[in-house]
């Protein structure tokens, strides 16, 4: 059997699986509270392996600076998701659930958020997006 991608209305694609014949087996959508979270952390965890692999690319050196920043920004965009609101998924996940976490994880965290909501995503300052403009007063160097 092997899978395809088939399109239901009002819940997007659905992972199916196909017979020797290419015919799709029959299917029903779930529609319940549990199906929904189900389907949310198998997403968040998708983007998390994004993630993990992004990092990895990162972290073996990547000499395009443009290809950098992408990189670089698609993670901490894509971490940040995992956090927010989801109104779209219904579900996130909560720093503050975890039990003894290291205050420098929790502290590495809240700076990656930071880092999406003042600069990747709107460029608001906080360090990353500022550049001084200098002029030396010293008159005796030409």
């Amino acid at each position: 059997m092997k899978p395809y991608y088939y399109f239901v209305e009002n819940e997007g694609y659905v992972r199916v699986m196909a017979d020797e014949k290419q015919r799709i087996l029959p299917l029903a959508i779930l529609k319940t509270k549990l199906a929904r979270n189900f389907s949310a952390y198998g997403l968040i965890k998708k983007d998390l392996g994004l993630i993990k692999d992004v990092l990895s690319i990162l972290e073996a050196g990547v000499e395009n600076k443009t290809i950098k920043q992408s990189l670089s920004f698609f993670a901490v965009v894509t971490y940040g998701k995992c956090y927010a609101q989801a109104a779209g998924r219904g579900v996130s996940l909560n720093i503050d659930a975890i039990k003894d976490l290291p205050n420098e994880v929790k502290e590495e965290h809240e700076q990656l958020i930071l880092q999406r909501n003042q600069y990747v995503a709107h460029g608001g300052g906080e360090g990353w997006e500022q550049n001084a403009i200098a002029v030396s007063l010293d008159m005796k160097h030409k």
